[in-house]
């Protein structure tokens, strides 16, 4: 990693947050289809979005030449094979401070602005959007994706 991106990832395994275990019959649960999720060795929580697209709609964002592309934002697609249905994953970077100041406001009543913050450069790097990528889709994978 360079310097860059060792400060958006932990570089040690006794700093990976602690992994909450997922039920044992987990085929037989329904995925969420919004959630917020942080992979091991990653600092930052992302906003997930999983809603299922029609053969229809890949093919228009093939032929789409236009890209709105927002850097803190990262979409991908996986093929449930089973069904051969095709999912949109949309991954959005939660801002820290965000988190900060919800949790000050919701645990303790205190809304605490901070001046001093400079707007968050919150990009999605390559490692950075193959790390997101692998460790949904390995989430994605134990259950069987009946999303709407």
């Amino acid at each position: 990693m360079d310097s860059t991106e060792d400060q958006y990832h932990m570089n040690s395994a006794s700093q990976t947050p602690p992994v909450i275990p997922l039920s044992t019959n987990s085929q037989n649960q329904n995925p969420p289809t919004v959630f917020y999720y942080q992979p091991p060795n990653d600092y930052y929580h992302y906003h997930i979005n999983c809603k299922k697209i029609s053969c229809n709609d890949v093919i228009s964002l093939l032929d789409n030449k236009e890209f709105n592309i927002q850097l803190n934002e990262h979409n991908f697609y996986l093929l449930q094979r089973y069904d051969n249905q095709i999912y949109q994953i949309s991954c959005e970077v939660v801002s820290p401070y965000s988190i900060t100041y919800y949790l000050n406001k919701n645990i303790y009543s205190n809304e605490i602005v901070q001046n001093s913050i400079v707007q968050e450069k919150l990009e999605f790097s390559f490692k950075w959007k193959e790390n997101i990528e692998f460790h949904l889709t390995q989430y994605l994978s134990q259950f069987d994706l009946l999303l709407n």
